[in-house]
């Protein structure tokens, strides 16, 4: 480019490519930059979400929206800056004479922005390698609560069986004692039973021989005696219908659905609270939207396996 004699503005020219104007816009700071330079340097921030401007460093989110500035009748006519050290950093139009494409130029202020985002980038992976340990540690953490529950859970079913086993011999004890009461009780009156009929056998027989008799005086002698009806020993002895040791049986299930539903009903409280809650969250970064995406409640990752 030819040097003019003549000095350029300061706002006729933009700070990134160091030429005239192109398509010129103001951002929200005041400073001013061609179009298509001031987009190719923010999207190299679109990953972080944060724009700032390249001289003032003053930030910006979100992305600011560019609009062209109005044009300016009164501005001094066209004039060139020395040409510099070309930099294939960007690419950019320019119509010289047959429409030759030059290079984009690199500045100093371009040179200090590729220095500014290589100490960002720096500070990213500092960041992404402590995060990365501290998911490890995490996770070490998880899989150690994941065996400590184990363990706890099984030393519960196993105190659990324990009572169990306690019941089943508590209803087998109560099962056998009163087993031991009935038949004390029906030993006593087969006793008495076998006691009366042996009675009545011997007053038949008393009976059979004195009506058998040609001794009138040894007939009237026991006629007293034998006339007056025998009394029962022993009453009549029934099992009572209401008494059933299938009653124990029948306790003994009732336990055993009362428990099933227990247990359901807490497994499944235990199930949905394990389903509905994420073991991971996913926080998406400032201007990353693939990650948003990923932190949606249905993509989160849950405890589904953990049970």
């Amino acid at each position: 480019m030819a040097e003019s004699g003549f000095p350029l503005p300061p706002d006729s020219f933009c700070p990134l490519c160091v030429d005239t104007l192109r398509d010129p816009v103001t951002i929200p700071c005041g400073d001013t930059y061609c179009l298509e330079c001031i987009k190719i340097y923010w999207d190299q921030f679109d990953h972080m979400g944060v724009y700032s401007c390249p001289q003032c460093r003053s930030t910006f989110t979100p992305r600011p929206v560019l609009r062209r500035n109005l044009p300016d009748v009164n501005h001094e006519p066209h004039r060139q800056l020395p040409e510099l050290t070309p930099f294939p950093y960007m690419h950019r139009e320019s119509y010289y004479s047959g429409s030759q494409k030059p290079p984009f130029i690199a500045t100093l202020s371009q040179q200090k922005v590729l220095v500014v985002t290589q100490s960002e980038v720096q500070h990213i992976i500092q960041e992404r390698m402590k995060e990365l340990q501290e998911l490890k540690h995490n996770v070490d953490v998880l899989k150690s609560n994941a065996q400590r529950a184990q363990t706890e859970s099984d030393k519960t079913f196993h105190e659990m069986l324990q009572a169990v086993e306690r019941w089943k011999a508590e209803i087998n004890q109560m099962i056998m004692a009163n087993m031991q009461s009935a038949m004390s009780q029906a030993e006593g009156y087969v006793e008495r039973l076998e006691q009366e009929i042996q009675e009545l056998q011997r007053r038949d027989t008393e009976l059979r021989q004195i009506l058998e008799t040609e001794d009138n005086i040894h007939f009237l002698q026991n006629f007293p005696s034998l006339c007056v009806p025998p009394e029962a020993m022993v009453p009549k002895v029934l099992i009572n219908p209401q008494f059933s040791f299938g009653e124990m049986s029948k306790t003994a299930m009732e336990m055993k659905e009362h428990l099933d539903d227990i247990c359901k009903k807490e497994l499944g409280k235990i199930s949905k609270t394990v389903s509905e809650t994420p073991v991971y969250i996913l926080l998406p970064r400032n201007g990353d939207k693939r990650l948003k995406a990923e932190a949606e409640p249905n993509t989160l990752l849950r405890l589904n396996n953990r049970m």
